[in-house]
């Protein structure tokens, strides 16, 4: 999945001949604090709500005296977890999707990549959710896997997380299947720790008590 791949069909544009009043608005409908400046299609900079706040709303925002804009951007090539450092490194809510030829083709939100994110990890997929505590030393996605496979279930994805000020990880394991029973007593039965799992019934929850977790885990 590349940033080509996951252009947002919403326009995060601006022209550089538009009001001042008007991008601050624009911001406040897009739900986000940046937007990409343009003018006649050439791509000049993100503006931040932070800069323009406070200025005269009437203000054009090419006649705004060093006006201060942003050169992030990212290459339509990119990963999508490079572009999502990016978003991390930088701190922005929007960045500009270009071209090879620096050609502004669009923008991706923070809050739309995180949806990329989650389809791209298959959380949200049918299915259950396991996680194991273990110590770092002891992990073997191999094992893991044949414990799982001896179920008749299969891995959809993985992800790992340290446990705070331990040697331990956690190690969620999304599953294809909602009865789960058999696996959970397999883990037991090889000594690994079920910290918590989630059927059919929970699953949504999970996601969105540890939707947050789950983010901190990619900022890792």
């Amino acid at each position: 999945m590349f940033g080509k791949d996951i252009i947002s069909e919403v326009d995060y544009t601006v022209e550089s001949c538009h009001k001042v009043g008007d991008a601050v608005k624009l911001m406040e409908n897009l739900e986000v604090s940046e937007l990409a400046v343009v003018k006649e299609d050439i791509y000049l900079g993100l503006v931040s709500m932070d800069v323009i706040i406070d200025l005269d709303a009437g203000l054009q925002l090419s006649d705004i005296p060093n006006l201060e804009l942003r050169r992030d951007s990212i290459d339509h090539g990119d990963h999508v977890l490079h572009i999502y450092q990016k978003f991390i490194a930088s701190g922005l809510s929007l960045i500009p999707v270009l071209d090879g030829n620096l050609q502004l083709k669009g923008g991706i939100s923070r809050s739309e990549l995180f949806i990329h994110l989650g389809k791209l990890f298959n959380l949200i997929d049918p299915g259950s959710l396991i996680v194991l505590k273990l110590d770092r030393r002891d992990y073997s996605l191999g094992e893991i896997g044949r414990i799982v496979e001896q179920e008749n279930t299969s891995i959809l994805s993985s992800l790992i997380s340290g446990v705070p000020d331990s040697q331990q990880i956690y190690v969620s394991l999304k599953l294809n299947s909602f009865d789960i029973q058999g696996v959970i007593q397999a883990f037991e039965r090889f000594d690994y720790e079920v910290v918590a799992y989630f059927t059919e019934e929970s699953y949504e929850d999970f996601l969105a008590d540890r939707y947050n977790e789950f983010i901190n885990f990619l900022e890792i």
